[in-house]
């Protein structure tokens, strides 16, 4: 009776609900991406627009737009900062700062160090760190 299902198995009413809380995740999460990524999200799910016609008003490769969108999509839905926000009693403000501009914003290690002022070195081994973390705390719940 309690038993959940795979999401194979789920009839199309279910499966349009499944979509629709998954949609409801997403954009409720909206506030974790920057400016742009925010813009790109908005057009492709609120106004339904394509990624050529995004790509167009960004002037780039609409397979650049189209692989930022399901990276955007996977990292709000379930991806590692979701993970980390979960546990954020286990980092510190500044380790969830960095976790965010790497995994949500898609920021390179470099950009982040020049944003905070520090080391390349620094901030790679603090996301080393913080990966490490994540994987400790998944194989407690195991």
């Amino acid at each position: 009776m309690g038993t959940k299902r795979s999401y194979l198995e789920l009839n199309k009413s279910e499966h349009i609900k499944v979509l629709a809380e998954q949609l409801n995740t997403i954009r409720n999460r909206f506030y974790l991406l920057g400016r742009q990524d925010r813009m790109i999200m908005s057009m492709y799910l609120d106004k339904e627009m394509s990624f050529r016609q995004i790509a167009l008003l960004f002037n780039t490769n609409p397979n650049r737009i189209s692989r930022r969108i399901r990276k955007i999509i996977f990292e709000l839905s379930n991806g590692k900062f979701i993970f980390c926000m979960k546990k954020r009693e286990r980092f510190t403000r500044y380790e969830m700062d960095i976790a965010k501009d790497y995994f949500v914003r898609g920021l390179s290690i470099k950009q982040i160090a020049q944003k905070k002022n520090t080391s390349f070195y620094h901030i790679r081994e603090l996301l080393k760190e913080v990966r490490h973390n994540i994987n400790k705390i998944q194989k407690e719940k195991l």
